[in-house]
């Protein structure tokens, strides 16, 4: 450890998955205060130069933030004698890998960018692959406006670049870039970004196992890619969702399940673009088949959808403008049992109804929209 600096009080103490490193933070010994000065005999004063990586309104913001901050290092259980610093005063963020078990982490920095960010919008960084036992950074992209995210186990970083609209893989072990979505005529950007920037993403829906492929969203449909790049990506909802304009994303059934078998059953939720009704489709990873549908309703989103660990039994939360949000049982989605009543009390107004509603706008256009319809408000009579 440097001289004056010691375990931080600031940051959790957290071990790996398995039980194998320590994850905790150090940071320089605070200095105590000096209770002799008297306030009035000082000034107290906050000095800026144009020339920082942030505006002072920033800086004082994060100002207590700062005073509490601490620098990750990590102990191996097994070798408890010594530990290594991973973090840096450069760097921005640090993620564990695998629940903390991989033996590195994801490190980022945006230092030389960050002036620049006041007029461009958003921060270019430089992410690393930090090794926890020796500390030793792996470059894996530089100033990337965009974002990285490792895969479950850690095999590979995969890297969304904002500025060219790409996905990209990146092995961790051979250290080699792969492009995931070149070729393809489809977009994985924003079709109807409006703004004076680069657009954003759809971002990643889930993984499968053992860290195989990566399944990104378009628009509408989901696509697997390889990671290894040894396979062509494909369209695991068989382009339905573009063909119907339904929306497509996976449900997360379980929460401590990390990634997908290809092979086992998925449930999708979906939204009608046209009709803007919500519902469930099923299908499996490797089907070349269009998504089975299970349901669809006038509701505004089925959510939350969950599975029981030993039995097909899920629970789910849906709703509407007249109905409150409320969790349903159910083995089949053709029956679903109301187990909550979350506003009981709106039986006793005359409440309002809603519908989509279309028109034709002066320039000819053909917008939607949902009209609330108020009912008139009559009290109901005392009975008693």
């Amino acid at each position: 450890m440097k001289k004056n600096w010691v375990v931080s009080e600031n940051r959790l103490p957290v071990f790996s998955k398995n039980g194998k490193q320590l994850y905790f933070g150090v940071a320089p010994k605070p200095v105590a205060k000096d209770t002799a000065m008297i306030a009035n005999d000082h000034a107290v004063v906050d000095i800026w130069n144009y020339k920082d990586d942030y505006l002072q309104t920033v800086q004082l913001k994060e100002l207590k933030n700062d005073l509490k901050k601490s620098y990750a290092a990590v102990l191996q259980t097994e070798k408890p004698d010594f530990f290594v610093n991973i973090d840096g005063e450069d760097l921005d963020t640090l993620r564990l890998v695998n629940e903390g078990n991989a033996e590195f982490v994801l490190g980022s920095t945006s230092i030389n960018n960050r002036i620049a960010s006041q007029w461009e919008g958003s921060t270019k960084k430089t992410y690393y692959i930090i090794d926890t036992k020796t500390g030793e950074r792996t470059e894996i992209v530089r100033n990337l406006n965009g974002s990285a995210a490792t895969s479950p186990l850690g095999k590979f970083v995969v890297i969304f670049d904002r500025e060219k609209g790409q996905w990209l893989s990146y092995n961790v072990k051979t250290k080699q870039t792969t492009p995931l979505t070149n070729g393809l005529s489809v977009s994985f950007v924003d079709e109807e970004f409006d703004m004076p920037d680069f657009p954003v993403a759809y971002g990643i829906a889930s993984w499968t196992d053992n860290d195989e492929s990566v399944i990104i969203r378009d628009r509408y449909d989901l696509w697997e890619f390889f990671l290894s790049g040894s396979k062509k990506p494909r369209n695991i909802t068989n382009g339905f969702g573009r063909k119907n304009k339904i929306t497509f994303e996976t449900y997360d059934l379980d929460k401590d399940i990390k990634s997908l078998n290809r092979k086992s059953t998925i449930y999708l939720s979906a939204f009608d673009n046209t009709t803007k009704a919500n519902g469930i489709f099923k299908t499996s990873i490797s089907s070349n088949a269009d998504p089975v549908k299970i349901k669809m309703e006038e509701v505004w989103g089925y959510r939350s959808l969950q599975k029981a660990k030993n039995a097909d039994e899920y629970i789910l939360v849906k709703e509407s403008y007249t109905e409150s949000p409320d969790i349903y049982a159910t083995t089949d989605f053709s029956v679903q049992q109301k187990l909550s009543s979350t506003n009981p009390q709106q039986s006793l107004y005359n409440w309002g109804t809603g519908e989509l509603v279309h028109w034709t706008t002066p320039k000819k256009t053909n917008p939607k929209g949902f009209s609330i319809n108020r009912k008139i408000s009559i009290p109901l009579k005392n009975t008693r």
